[in-house]
Order: C-alpha cells, then sequence, then structure tokens
C-alpha cells in the first residue's frame, strides 16, 4: 500500500519544479534552439498533468486523507491560471500585446 507522507513530498515537489520551471527556464535554449513559449506551457502543463495524476492516486488509495495533497495546488496551479487569465483578457479586448 501506498503511504501518504512520500505521495505528499512527490506532489509537492512536482507541484514545484512546476511552478519555478518558466522562472528559471528549466528547457534551456542550447538543448533546444526551437524553444518558444509553447514549449514552456508545454512542460508546465506535463507537470500539472503529473501532479493531477499523483493526487488521484492518493485520493483512490488513501479517500479524505488524500486531500492534503491539495496543499500544493496553489503552486501547481498557478501558471495554468494565468495563461487562462490572458487567453481570456486577449478574447475580451481583443487587444494581445
Amino acid at each position: 500500500m501506498l503511504r501518504l507522507v512520500p505521495m505528499m513530498v512527490i506532489s509537492l515537489a512536482i507541484a514545484i519544479v512546476g511552478f519555478v520551471q518558466p522562472a528559471f527556464g528549466f528547457v534551456q535554449p542550447a538543448l533546444f534552439p526551437w524553444r518558444d513559449h509553447s514549449l514552456g506551457l508545454t512542460v508546465v502543463m506535463i507537470f500539472v498533468l503529473l501532479w493531477i495524476s499523483v493526487l488521484l492516486i492518493a485520493l483512490i488509495f488513501h479517500g479524505r486523507r488524500g486531500l492534503w495533497l491539495l496543499i500544493g495546488t496553489p503552486l501547481a496551479l498557478f501558471w495554468p491560471v494565468m495563461f487562462g487569465n490572458l487567453i481570456l483578457m486577449c478574447y475580451l479586448t481583443m487587444d494581445c500585446m
């Protein structure tokens, strides 16, 4: 049976790496010369999907106790929410940079 504490550590690690990835650019231009904003967003979304999968596994195995993994929600969902706000503002104001 999977223990909750290691899953919480894994969940927070995934959330933190997904949060700081755009700031520090873990996807280096030297390794990926075609790097643009869509690649960074793709990497962030991969971390979000990993975080959601760890959360779902914890909820399946631990039930209500697995809700403790929601501590990483602000970090894991920060960039997708900001990108969603950018798309919404571009759509509503028709003024996209």
